[in-house]
């Protein structure tokens, strides 16, 4: 609640949290310690939406790698709350292997704030590498995301997000 007022009284237009900090696939090594970190953050959010409410100030859950679109999209429908959105990742979803363009399509109408990104894929023994990059430099359909959001939202706020860790 105090670090809602704090955002909220400093003119923030949504506030970002998550489901699952870090990255699942490096922090749980069995199922069942991610499902119940999932469920931990899915009361979390149940908890904060009722303060949303009252602060008016939306609360973004970022789609950050830690559930498919269609896990996501149960969790929004069940908050079901104004308050309680998407903060729009443009990127994440190639982590998890879902289409950028069907991921922004899904999280258009829910969409609270965007992190603005582009990515860089390369392959890899196990798999493959997955980096933020300069924007126009990566695999991202960047103007048909913009278009896509802003025939949605013409005003939700986008946030550049670029990071310089490894992949």
């Amino acid at each position: 609640r105090a670090e809602m007022q704090s955002a909220g009284s400093a003119g923030a237009r949504a506030m970002r949290c998550v489901i699952i900090p870090g990255r699942r696939y490096e922090q749980f090594h069995r199922l069942e310690d991610f499902r119940a970190a999932e469920a931990a953050g899915r009361q979390m959010v149940l908890r904060a939406a009722p303060i949303a409410e009252k602060l008016r100030l939306p609360l973004a859950v970022e789609n950050h790698k830690d559930q498919r679109n269609d896990e996501r999209l149960k969790l929004l429908e069940e908050v079901s709350s104004e308050y309680v959105g998407a903060c729009l990742d443009t990127g994440n979803s190639l982590a998890l292997l879902e289409g950028p363009l069907e991921t922004i399509r899904a999280f258009a109408p829910w969409a609270r704030s965007v992190h603005f990104k582009d990515q860089a894929l390369q392959p890899y023994t196990d798999g493959f590498l997955l980096g933020d990059i300069p924007l126009g430099q990566g695999a991202l359909d960047l103007p048909a995301i913009v278009r896509i959001l802003r025939e949605q939202q013409p005003e939700l706020p986008f946030c550049l997000e670029l990071l310089t860790r490894e992949p």
